[in-house]
């Protein structure tokens, strides 16, 4: 993509840079790139129901869990997660991380696009985000 991604920042101040799109790969993948810093929450747990989705650590420390297993990646490492997995991750610190996200096949970009967009006191977050989030085949397991 010129000038390297489509950046985005949503409702909470977090940022996802769209480095590769369904539409420049035929639909077959899209790749995004995010941070974590090392104070945030980890991210709840979710499941991607119509992808598969591959992390790769470039800078920093995630643990990544996958299916109630505990993945240390260092910067490098590369964890794959198949579509229908649980899975959440956090940084444990004590520096910041940043990860790149790999999407087969595409759409996931498009989740991001329509969540992003939000604005958190709009009366019908709630349920737009519910929409949104179906719509992709995103899972919150702790919200079914």
């Amino acid at each position: 993509m010129p000038g390297g991604g489509e950046r985005l920042v949503n409702f909470l101040g977090a940022e996802v840079l769209l480095r590769l799109t369904g539409e420049h790969t035929d639909g077959r993948l899209a790749i995004t790139e995010a941070g974590q810093p090392a104070d945030a929450d980890p991210a709840p747990m979710h499941i991607h129901d119509k992808e598969d989705e591959t992390i790769q650590v470039l800078e920093g420390h995630l643990i990544i869990e996958v299916d109630g297993t505990r993945i240390d990646a260092q910067a490098g490492s590369v964890v794959h997660i198949p579509r229908g997995a649980a899975q959440r991750f956090w940084n444990p610190g004590p520096a910041n991380a940043r990860y790149q996200s790999i999407f087969s096949p595409a759409g996931q970009e498009n989740y991001f696009r329509e969540a992003y967009a939000l604005v958190m006191e709009a009366d019908d977050f709630d349920t737009r985000l519910a929409e949104i989030r179906e719509r992709y085949g995103l899972r919150y397991p702790a919200e079914d």
